[in-house]
């Protein structure tokens, strides 16, 4: 049962941050579709950034954190002014706390899947926020017509 509670909450904390950068993403995203890859571009970046971590012979210093979110301001400045090519960046971003977790390569799954989810989720809120913010436009706009 511990087990199980520490790895939840592994997956919880390493995942948050794919919950906020859904959140930022969401509203530049047209469909459910591509929202969906970009939630298993989180999850498959995270896995994998587990997994490489765990052959780490020794842990790797963290970067600083306001280092990568400065980073991935700039990555969702350039998506939402020029390419949408540079919001893809941010999975990979974003999976460098997973690279020095020190987590073993078999949590990689679990901790992938929650990842996933936690991005889905993020997403699907970001789109939420667009689709009510497009809503509010359009009823103001027909409020004064």
């Amino acid at each position: 049962m511990t087990f199980l509670r520490e790895f939840l909450a592994a997956a919880v904390l390493l995942g948050f941050d794919s919950l906020v950068a859904g959140l930022a993403i969401g509203p530049f995203l047209s469909s459910r579709r591509t929202a969906a890859a970009y939630a298993l571009l989180f999850g498959v970046c995270d896995g994998v950034a587990t997994a490489l971590g765990s052959m780490a012979p020794h842990r790797v210093p963290e970067p600083p954190a306001i280092l990568i979110y400065l980073a991935a301001a700039a990555l969702l400045a350039q998506g939402a002014r020029r390419s949408r090519v540079w919001l893809s960046a941010l999975p990979a971003l974003f999976s460098l706390d997973n690279l020095v977790a020190g987590y073993p390569a078999a949590d990689a799954p679990g901790l992938a899947l929650g990842s996933a989810a936690m991005a889905g989720l993020g997403l699907a809120l970001g789109g939420l926020g667009r689709r009510l913010v497009i809503r509010l436009a359009v009823q103001l706009a027909m409020a004064r017509a």
